[in-house]
């Protein structure tokens, strides 16, 4: 009985390390700042105008926020600062990021964003949250964008988008990557708003179809299943 049980976790090993390594392998691509702890602030302050880092740019009001007390509940997504954007007109920030765009791959963004509590006042305004958009970019293609996000007031909402580059990507292997965050400053009403974000990654995995298994997978694979035809029989000559 012991060799038996021996022989079926050995079978159910090799057979799952077989599928895993036939699947495709995710691989982070680095995004500089992706959560906005640098330059480091005090509780409650701010940076003017934009980002003051050689990584994100930007053009209209932007920058890095130390929230205090009685913006958000509980702790932020990740560390203590985030991403301001937009400020009663239009901005946008962007980071070019060293990565290319690869044929027959799946690219997957996700960040959060944030909406302080209703309510909240700056410099005797109430501030919402406004019109906004997260895009991934090539060279100036537009690949995909997210957007109409409604995390609930003084909370923080994951959102998570992709984009499957296909066969013959435009610019493949040439058009480096880029993030791009905007926010029209206002809500759809017209209302003073404001975007905040947190926490960016970008993942990068080979499509399903694409996938060609290395022999080790084939190996681990076929090896599991041959375990799996000997067990059975082994089983019924005894039975």
């Amino acid at each position: 009985m012991r060799i038996t049980s021996c022989l079926r976790r050995l079978t159910f090993g090799m057979v799952v390390s077989g599928i895993t390594l036939v699947s495709g392998r995710a691989a982070s691509i680095p995004i500089t700042n992706a959560s906005f702890e640098s330059p480091l602030l005090s509780p409650g302050a701010w940076t003017a105008t934009d980002i003051p880092t050689t990584v994100w740019y930007g053009n209209g009001p932007n920058g890095v926020w130390y929230p205090d007390a009685g913006y958000f509940t509980g702790s932020l997504p990740d560390g203590n600062q985030i991403l301001i954007v937009g400020y009663n007109e239009g901005s946008l920030v962007t980071q070019s990021l060293s990565a290319t765009l690869q044929a027959d791959t799946t690219y997957t963004l996700s960040y959060y964003l944030g909406n302080r509590f209703a309510g909240a006042i700056d410099q005797g305004n109430p501030i919402s949250l406004g019109e906004y958009s997260v895009s991934l970019w090539a060279n100036g293609f537009l690949l995909a964008s997210d957007s109409g996000g409604a995390p609930d007031a003084g909370s923080f909402l994951l959102r998570t988008f992709s984009f499957d580059s296909g066969a013959n990507p435009t610019g493949d292997g040439l058009a480096a990557l880029s993030i791009q965050v905007s926010a029209s400053g206002l809500t759809s009403t017209g209302a003073l708003a404001m975007a905040e974000f947190d926490q960016f990654t970008l993942d990068a995995a080979p499509t399903s179809s694409s996938t060609v298994p290395e022999p080790t997978s084939w190996i681990l694979l076929f090896s599991g299943i041959a375990g799996g035809v000997v067990l059975r029989r082994t089983v019924k000559k005894r039975a």
